[in-house]
């Protein structure tokens, strides 16, 4: 898609979310993303739960880690569970410890929203839509 927009190293791209778990090859995309300066992360639902759940999973399974093993983690497992997130764990999987600390970190940089002002008009980006009381 990037080459049939012409995406320069002079554009600004920002990403609005749910990178992951929808396709097979969501990390390449992350990677990809890693790799380009002018490629903006928003977060989404998909890589929120994510990070939380890859977080804890990711961490070595010991008393002190099982016993914070809690009934909130086990809800959030449950709901990345029910949104399909096997292509992504299986593509996880294969890459070595430091670059999936590096994803989850470079996740960790996702911002909520954006401000940006393009040709004199202000616009605000989110993944998802803005509350109506937000402007109250």
């Amino acid at each position: 898609m990037l080459d049939v927009i012409e995406f320069k190293e002079s554009d600004t791209l920002y990403i609005l979310g749910d990178v992951v778990d929808h396709r097979q090859d969501s990390i390449k995309i992350l990677h990809d993303m890693m790799l380009r300066s002018n490629v903006f992360g928003i977060i989404g639902n998909h890589e929120l739960m994510m990070v939380e759940c890859l977080n804890f999973l990711c961490d070595e399974i010991t008393d002190t880690s099982l016993d914070a093993f809690n009934e909130e983690k086990l809800m959030k497992l449950s709901e990345w569970i029910y949104n399909e997130p096997s292509p992504t764990i299986e593509a996880f999987k294969k890459f070595d410890v430091v670059e999936k600390e590096e994803i989850l970190e470079y996740l960790m940089e996702f911002t909520i929203y954006e401000e940006v002002e393009v040709h004199g008009r202000f616009y605000i980006l989110v993944h998802a839509r803005i509350g109506h009381n937000c402007f109250k």
